[in-house]
């Protein structure tokens, strides 16, 4: 989707054999019009984010799927369930730190690619308490 129907900026267009009469559409050579596609441009922090950070079988999984062109840097305030924000540092494709914030009673396990680890001991894991 994003090298065929997408811009550098990540956002998306759909090709179209119309223009709803509207004399500033883009049009091809073809005689096709680009249509801003929202669906396509509005997913792409989501599935950004679902490849740093992800927390759906009771667990919270760290750089699952960390593509090789990211290979150093860092994101924060990615929401895990279970009410956990997260920060993530990493450098040379492996993780540097992670900050983990929610009630420490709750924290589920903490995968790091096939791994688990204990995130109270691992010294790249901070364990940040937050009170409700």
């Amino acid at each position: 989707m994003l090298s065929e129907q997408g811009f550098e900026n990540l956002l998306t267009f759909q090709h179209a054999g119309y223009d709803w009469g509207k004399e500033d559409m883009y049009q091809e050579p073809e005689g096709l019009h680009l249509h801003f596609q929202l669906d396509g441009s509005a997913s792409t922090p989501g599935f950004m984010a679902e490849m740093l950070l992800q927390s759906h079988l009771g667990e919270i999984i760290l750089l699952p799927a960390l593509p090789d062109e990211w290979e150093s840097g860092s994101v924060t305030g990615l929401k895990a369930r279970g009410g956990f924000t997260v920060d993530i540092r990493w450098r040379k494709g492996e993780l540097t730190n992670a900050v983990i914030t929610g009630i420490k009673e709750h924290l589920p396990p903490v995968r790091l690619g096939e791994s688990y680890i204990d995130a109270l001991k691992d010294s790249r894991i901070e364990i940040k308490e937050e009170y409700r």
